[in-house]
């Protein structure tokens, strides 16, 4: 299996280079920087500076990042899953033979656990305010994946290990970018990130043994 080409971090050029020297060239969306911002003195110091500006919901004085960012980083996660779900599910449906049956059962699990993904980060996009587009086109422009085909069991294997591995590279890379500027999604990646390693060590176990 050839490894993809370790690209720079998402803390400093961006959310969305996650691609394979085969798939073509797309937009990426510009990150700051991690930079460091003023906290506090006191647990309660900022209570004093919310103002009354309850239009903003949660996002109060001490959400310490650019939100329209943590809301392009979740869109990017959206699409990335939707691909991987459509993938996973067109592949088991593609696998007929006896030999094949234990993968498209896997791959049928992984499918429900990225649509489990995809629904709880167009949560937090809800939380955050954020209209959520499911366009079709959209998202294949945004996802971090290249749209799969079927082919033999160890060509589908290789994709969705391939996949796999991109996707714990961005949410990786987007925990160290969220820090404790936005708690609340870097622990909702976080929990995505653990899924997606033990996807790939799975992936990881057909390949070694097909």
């Amino acid at each position: 299996m050839r490894r993809f080409d370790r690209v720079p971090s998402v803390a400093t050029v961006s959310i969305c280079c996650y691609f394979s020297s085969r798939t073509s060239h797309k937009e990426c969306v510009p990150i700051e920087p991690l930079t460091s911002a003023a906290t506090p003195s006191t647990p309660f110091a900022g209570l004093t500076e919310l103002g009354d500006n309850p239009s903003e919901g949660p996002l109060t004085p001490s959400f310490l990042v650019d939100a329209d960012r943590v809301v392009e980083l979740l869109r990017v996660g959206v699409a990335s899953e939707h691909m991987s779900w459509l993938a996973y599910t067109a592949h088991a449906a593609a696998m007929d033979s006896l030999r094949a049956r234990p993968v498209a059962a896997d791959f049928r699990e992984h499918a429900e656990q990225e649509l489990g993904h995809m629904r709880k980060l167009m949560g937090r996009m809800q939380q955050l305010g954020a209209e959520i587009v499911l366009d079709p086109m959209q998202l294949a422009k945004r996802s971090i994946h290249p749209h799969a085909v079927p082919g033999t069991l160890e060509d589908m294997v290789g994709y969705h290990l391939q996949a796999e591995r991109r996707a714990v590279e961005f949410y990786r890379d987007a925990v160290q970018w969220l820090g404790d500027r936005d708690p609340t999604t870097r622990r909702l990646m976080e929990d995505v990130l653990a899924v997606e390693e033990q996807h790939a060590r799975d992936l990881q176990d057909f390949a070694d043994h097909a």
